[in-house]
């Protein structure tokens, strides 16, 4: 009888374990645990969203037509990476449009920090043109491209011309020089060109022209004979090529330009004097030869009866 009560109670606590196995697969949860939830979808579990938010200290800054993220960088005095980074709200650092907010670092840091040891080249943009010329003279265009540090003052070659910098389109790599761009194991070559109607364009320097010099520059002699408010057109483009050959070149258009010429028609030409084109422009202005005939016999006569001598 007592064997038949044991067998009996160990059952009994057999079955208690089995039982108490299926009400907790995972063992007895805590108050904390039969609270939290989670929800299965396809490709992972659902994660609560990050919030975004700016730098403390950064002011707001609207986004101007032809702006980009590495022009907007470069005019802040930080990285690429550093503005998309302390602007999550961007979503893709290489799209922003017109009118877009974005956040910019304080124009004078809290505290300055020591300048770093390795930076990458800036490259920029230099130009200069003539706002004027005369039909019968030609005059010269000047672009360049140049590595250079902060605080460039553009320079003006050419006597009478003015003078302009330019940021380049950001291209490939975020950060990387414009030469390495799409990586070291490429060469960049740097090719401009103008185009005009109404001027007569002559090129006077290399039309390609290598990255690896510090500075590259292109020369034009350009003429008009047609007066009045004319205008030129022009882009620099890089084609990067594989050293080793075999590989598929990359090209990109980095910078564009839109120039207004006023070309002026002089009165008077230096050996050229059109004596009926002359009479014509005093007759056309309201002069005539009879009344300035009349006007000198009046001064004539005034002059004798004051007893000038005739002149």
């Amino acid at each position: 009888m007592a064997r038949t009560s044991l067998l009996l109670t160990i059952g009994l606590l057999f079955w208690g374990v089995a039982l108490l196995g299926l009400a907790y697969p995972s063992g007895p949860q805590g108050p904390e645990q039969r609270n939290q939830t989670t929800e299965q979808i396809p490709g992972g579990t659902v994660q609560p969203p990050v919030s975004c938010t700016s730098p403390v200290g950064w002011t707001p800054h609207v986004v101007q037509p032809g702006e980009t993220l590495g022009s907007i960088a470069l005019e802040a005095g930080i990285t690429t990476r550093e503005l998309a980074a302390a602007n999550c709200q961007i979503g893709n650092a290489n799209l922003i449009y017109a009118g877009q907010e974005i956040y910019l670092p304080p124009t004078s840091p809290v505290t300055p920090g020591p300048a770093p040891t390795v930076s990458s080249p800036t490259y920029v943009v230099e130009a200069e043109w003539p706002v004027r010329i005369d039909t019968r003279r030609s005059s010269t265009i000047r672009v360049s491209l140049l590595r250079t540090a902060d605080g460039l003052v553009p320079t003006v070659e050419i006597q009478g011309n003015t003078a302009a910098l330019a940021t380049p389109i950001p291209v490939g790599t975020l950060d990387a020089a414009l030469r390495d761009a799409f990586g070291d194991e490429y060469e960049a070559y740097a090719t401009a060109r103008l185009q005009g109607t109404s001027f007569d364009i002559q090129l006077a320097s290399p039309e390609v022209q290598s990255l690896a010099e510090p500075q590259v520059s292109w020369v034009w002699n350009v003429g008009s004979e047609d007066p009045g408010p004319q205008s030129i057109d022009g882009y620099i483009e890089v084609e990067w090529r594989p050293r080793e050959g075999g590989g598929r070149s990359e090209k990109r258009q980095i910078w564009s330009f839109h120039l207004e010429i006023e070309v002026l028609q002089p009165l008077f030409i230096r050996g050229q004097v059109n004596v009926l084109s002359l009479v014509s422009g005093v007759i056309g202005s309201g002069l005539s030869l009879p009344w300035l005939y009349e006007v000198y016999n009046r001064r004539r006569t005034e002059q004798r009866r004051r007893g000038r001598p005739r002149p």
